[in-house]
């Protein structure tokens, strides 16, 4: 049962930035996304979705089962934490798309100015292949490759981001510069990625720049808000600009 105080700010931010939450509303747009395509009888997927699962082969023959599974696992779990502490995630959820779409119509507005010709007309599938690129593309580009290479150089953002202790100052600095790597290099390769392969847009300038920034956006709210935020926020943008087309 839902807490009975008003939602505070302090709250909605911690918990929508919570391991718990994340899993839950991301599985859930998985779950639309994968049983969309299957009742529409859509050929076509996502490019970061084939990239991901090409990779789970390298685990085996059932690499794809056992991610689908672990995530099946992470979701319950996730569920009974909530129904554990008696919290509802309804308390949440209109606030945080509310969040989410705000982001995305910031966005919208640039991509449509600076690369509206370049861009494909709206389509019912397209829709669900929207879906899919807020997941899979940020699972991709913003938890593999830019989490992992942020753990793999031993930094720590949150601290780069909001440590003050004078003490820490150059490993501040020190923190935020090498940050810029793994910030630079998931940016390029999102960027690059929208371009390759026979489905990929042509490689012009206002659209290769614009998904640079929107690379380097998505890195900094990935960052700030967490995992889930990026999903979404990126999933009603590309949803926006279809419709808008």
């Amino acid at each position: 049962m839902a807490k009975s105080h008003p939602l505070s700010l302090r709250e909605y931010l911690q918990r929508t930035r919570s391991k718990s939450f994340s899993i839950i509303v991301i599985v859930a747009l998985l779950v639309v996304y994968e049983i969309g395509l299957i009742i529409t009888d859509e050929p076509h997927r996502n490019a970061a979705d084939l990239l991901l699962k090409d990779g789970l082969t390298w685990l085996g023959p059932h690499g794809i089962q056992v991610f689908h599974g672990g995530l099946l696992l992470l979701f319950l779990g996730a569920v009974a934490y909530y129904l554990h502490r008696s919290r509802s995630i309804l308390r949440y959820f209109p606030p945080f798309l509310a969040e989410c779409t705000v982001y995305a119509l910031l966005l919208s507005p640039a991509i449509l100015f600076v690369a509206r010709p370049y861009l494909a007309p709206f389509s019912t599938s397209g829709a669900l292949l929207d879906v899919g690129a807020g997941v899979y593309e940020e699972i991709v580009f913003r938890l593999i490759l830019l989490r992992g290479c942020v753990f793999l150089l031993g930094l720590d953002p949150y601290c780069a981001f909001f440590d003050e202790s004078e003490s820490k100052g150059r490993a501040f600095v020190s923190a935020s510069t090498t940050l810029l790597i793994p910030v630079l290099s998931s940016a390029v390769a999102f960027a690059v990625y929208h371009h390759v392969g026979p489905g990929g847009d042509p490689w012009e300038w206002p659209l290769l720049v614009f998904r640079f920034v929107a690379g380097l956006l998505l890195a900094q709210l990935f960052f700030m808000r967490g995992l889930a935020v990026c999903v979404y926020a990126h999933a009603i943008y590309d949803l926006v600009l279809h419709f808008t087309l």
